[in-house]
């Protein structure tokens, strides 16, 4: 719930009419006790290495990301409204902002809005509204065992890029403009545009993307698809030999996702369908198909438990597999204890991660998200 932080009034500067400014300062603190066991993990090079023992922690992010972040608007009349918003991703565990944004103090959202009548227009930077949208038709909204999440990192590896970079592009997305109508009959569309600001190449580093949301009674439906044009390879420092990518080999990348969810009393099903189609300037292309289903029972108006399965396929035949169960107490609207088991298992390194994910693990966890 957020927290009412001031309130300010002012008088307009235009047409002489008094207007009233709100901020207001919010968040979500995400942490628990987690453990892995028989984990393998692919080294760079290509071979594995076997960790033979069970690592525990006090882990930060794994149900609902831990956030810190502003909005704020003001009411221009006529139905007209101006608004923004900041947040940063932080690491509750050690304080430090996450690398998962870019360790930026607003990395994971800065922009701008106007939005009336005729819809809403967003700018500056902002969460890939398709990558949000694949947590949504999660059956958790979370972080966890999720489909989108490992599809998301996939690319990453497919991409041969930085972490970081490929995160500009699929998750949190920067230089936008995205422009959102009104719902008419429950159907909603977007348009997003993200400018890759190259001079000389106005297409180079682009990103198109369209998504429509249809909502009836206990259905949702969303489909979306995105293309990255023309992704500078050259641009990225290389991390490991697999990611010594040549300047020629920039890259187009085509996404595709379709979600749907399904309320029935008490049980509430989900499933989605993710496709990135990656194709270099040598034409090499590298596919990844991701599924994902899932189903939650409403025990009472506290408890809700679900269970959830991932699948991940590339041309290549290697595959990958999440089965994960969670039980989740509400003490408050704000308050929740949560416990997660989840099992993965991969037959080659170029799925749920590649190089950089952990395969063949059993890990579990359980820990409190409190929002504010």
């Amino acid at each position: 719930m957020k927290k009412h932080l001031l309130a300010l009034a002012a008088l307009a500067t235009v047409s002489g009419v008094a207007a009233a400014q709100s901020a207001t300062v919010y968040g979500i603190l995400d942490l628990s006790v987690s453990s892995a066991t028989k984990v393998t993990q692919y080294a760079a090079n290509g071979t594995t290495v076997t960790a033979s023992g069970t690592n525990r922690g006090l882990a930060d992010a794994v149900w609902m990301p831990s956030v810190f972040g502003i909005t704020g608007s003001e009411d221009l009349g006529g139905g007209l409204k101006a608004s923004f918003n900041l947040e940063s991703d932080v690491n509750i565990d050690t304080g430090a902002l996450s690398a998962a944004s870019g360790s930026k103090l607003f990395g994971r959202k800065s922009n701008l809005n106007l939005s009336g009548n005729f819809g809403t227009i967003t700018a500056g930077k902002d969460i890939d509204m398709i990558f949000l949208q694949g947590f949504i038709d999660n059956i958790r909204n979370s972080h966890s065992a999720s489909g989108f999440m490992a599809h998301a990192l996939k690319d990453y590896v497919t991409a041969g890029a930085s972490l970081q970079y490929v995160n500009e592009k699929n998750v949190f997305s920067q230089n936008l403009v995205r422009y959102t109508t009104p719902t008419f009959n429950g159907l909603k569309l977007s348009y997003q545009h993200t400018f890759g600001e190259v001079a000389g190449a106005s297409n180079q580093n682009t990103t198109d993307a369209y998504m429509a949301n249809y909502a009836n009674g206990p259905f949702t439906l969303a489909a979306g698809w995105k293309k990255i044009n023309n992704l500078i390879q050259a641009d990225v420092a290389a991390t490991t030999a697999n990611e010594a990518v040549a300047a020629s080999a920039d890259r187009d990348s085509k996404l595709t996702y379709v979600g749907a969810t399904y309320t029935f009393g008490a049980l509430k099903f989900a499933a989605t369908y993710h496709e990135s189609k990656w194709t270099t300037a040598g034409a090499q292309t590298q596919k990844t198909k991701t599924s994902e289903v899932g189903a939650a029972y409403t025990i009472n108006p506290a408890l809700v438990a679900a269970i959830n399965y991932v699948s991940q396929k590339d041309l290549n035949s290697a595959s990958g597999d999440i089965q994960s169960a969670s039980l989740k107490y509400s003490l408050s609207k704000r308050t929740s204890l949560w416990s997660l088991l989840s099992k993965s298992t991969t037959t080659g390194t170029s799925v749920l991660g590649g190089n950089y994910a952990l395969g063949g693990a059993r890990s579990y966890a359980v820990g409190v998200t409190h929002s504010f």
